[in-house]
């Protein structure tokens, strides 16, 4: 088995492949409260290397509103944790991460309907105009490979835009981002000092449905780090791309005081910022919830 490598509304919503819905990403939270979600996975590299893992995330997100008729906004805050856990040291592109966020959104349009959470699908006259949400926010977050050889914290601060109502455009954060190792396996090898550096990262989330329960999600990314050493440069740190897909199969069924939400199919491929080299999986998997 190959050693892993130093290792992925109002758009304003915790960004999460799993998490986010069509209505969701109409509100500053996908998540409008809290939540946690556990799911059981099966990976393969497709180099010959498999293991069972978990991915793992728990959301919390609190938004205030407001009705005016011409670009209502709100405030948010919200909180995110997860990653995907692998019980061997099988090397998978998404890495470990916690977030915390606070921004401000607006929503482009006029005459919204007096409850901002209703789904523009429901009230389709009310609106003059509707281009979507655009919101500013800010984010702290510690970001970890899988195997936790590197570690860092995150500031910075996001450009965000979605529409609801248009499935075929990507929602899209732009993030400036300053980044401060705190443990660097790569760096100790090559006898460098955990310097801080900037970071610019680019991402695009699709949910398109399908029909019925079934849907596709996509997700797309890059990122550029600025200031970096040429030594960590060489060794792949500099840049990357990352592309995600999921296929999934709603169920929401209760077992008890739990709930099984979906089964699942899934391929990632790329490289985050806690990698030097590009990884790729598949997964499959069954993704669990609390009533």
């Amino acid at each position: 088995m190959r050693r892993p490598g130093p290792p992925a509304a109002l758009l304003l919503a915790v960004a999460g492949i799993v998490l986010a819905t069509p209505a969701a990403a109409q509100t500053t939270c996908a998540i409008p409260d809290s939540r946690y979600e556990v799911a059981p996975a099966y990976l393969d590299d497709t180099e010959g290397d498999r293991s069972l893992a978990v991915a793992m995330s728990f959301t919390s997100c609190r938004a205030a509103y407001d009705t005016r008729p011409r670009l209502p906004r709100a405030r948010y805050l919200g909180l995110h944790a997860g990653g995907t856990i692998p019980f061997t040291s099988l090397a998978v592109p998404p890495h470990l991460e916690a977030r915390a966020s606070y921004g401000m959104s607006f929503c482009l349009c006029e005459r919204a309907p007096d409850d901002p959470m209703a789904p523009l699908d429901e009230a389709p006259d009310a609106y003059a105009f509707h281009h979507g949400y655009l919101g500013l926010g800010a984010r702290a977050q510690y970001e970890a490979s899988n195997d936790l050889d590197e570690q860092g914290i995150v500031g910075a601060v996001e450009l965000r835009w979605v529409d609801p109502t248009r499935w075929m455009l990507p929602s899209t954060v732009v993030s400036l981002e300053a980044v401060k190792p705190t443990k660097s396996e790569v760096r100790d090898a090559l006898g460098l000092e955990r310097a801080a550096h900037g970071r610019v990262s680019v991402r695009g989330y699709w949910l398109v449905p399908l029909g019925g329960p079934l849907s596709a999600e996509i997700e797309g990314a890059y990122f550029w780090s600025l200031g970096l050493d040429e030594g960590l440069t060489a060794e792949g740190f500099d840049e990357g791309p990352f592309l995600a897909g999921e296929l999934m199969l709603g169920l929401d069924r209760a077992v008890g005081r739990l709930l099984i939400e979906s089964v699942f199919i899934g391929y990632a491929h790329g490289r985050r910022p806690t990698a030097g080299e590009e990884t790729r999986a598949w997964s499959v998997g069954i993704a669990l919830g609390s009533i």
